[in-house]
C-alpha cells in the first residue's frame, strides 16, 4: 500500500530484535480502508509445519513429536499472558463490560481477543495431542 500513496512507512531501529517498519496513514489513507473494510475478506490459512508433523505421528518418533507440542503449548501460554496484558492496559480502569461499551479505539482490543482465543486453541490443541500421543506411546511400551 506504501506505493499507492496511502500510507508512508519509515524503518525504526531495535537493539533487541529485528528493526520494523512504522507506518503512518495519509490522507487517502481513510477512504481506501473504508473501501477495503466493506470488500469482501479472504478465508484464513495458516501454515504450520507442527501440524505437518503430527499429521505423520504415526511414522515418526511420538517423544520428538511430544516435546515439540509442550514446547508450543508454552509459548501460547506466554502469548495469552502478554496479550492478556495488552487488554488489562487498554481498559485502564474500566470493566471488560464497560469497555466494551464505552472505550476508546475498540479495533485493538478485538483483534486482542482473537489473538488469545487463538493462542488457547493452539495450547488446548497442543496440550491434547501430546496427552493422546503419550497414552499411545505407553500403551504400545506394555505390549
Amino acid at each position: 500500500m506504501e506505493r499507492d500513496g496511502l500510507v508512508s512507512g519509515r524503518e525504526v531501529v531495535q537493539d533487541t530484535r529485528p528493526n520494523k517498519r512504522l507506518f503512518t496513514v495519509t490522507d487517502a489513507g481513510p477512504a481506501e480502508l473504508e473501501r477495503f473494510a466493506a470488500s469482501a475478506g479472504k478465508p484464513s490459512f495458516i501454515p504450520d509445519d507442527l501440524l505437518v508433523k503430527v499429521q505423520a505421528a504415526d511414522r515418526v518418533a511420538a517423544g520428538t513429536l511430544i516435546e515439540q507440542l509442550t514446547e508450543r503449548a508454552a509459548f501460547a501460554d506466554a502469548k495469552i499472558e502478554l496479550l492478556g496484558g495488552l487488554l488489562r492496559e487498554m481498559r485502564g480502569g474500566m470493566s471488560e463490560k464497560e469497555f466494551l461499551r464505552h472505550g476508546e479505539r475498540i479495533g485493538p482490543y478485538l483483534t486482542c481477543l482473537r489473538g488469545i482465543a487463538f493462542e488457547q486453541g493452539n495450547r488446548d490443541w497442543c496440550r491434547r495431542s501430546a496427552a493422546i500421543l503419550e497414552e499411545r506411546r505407553t500403551a504400545h511400551a506394555r505390549r
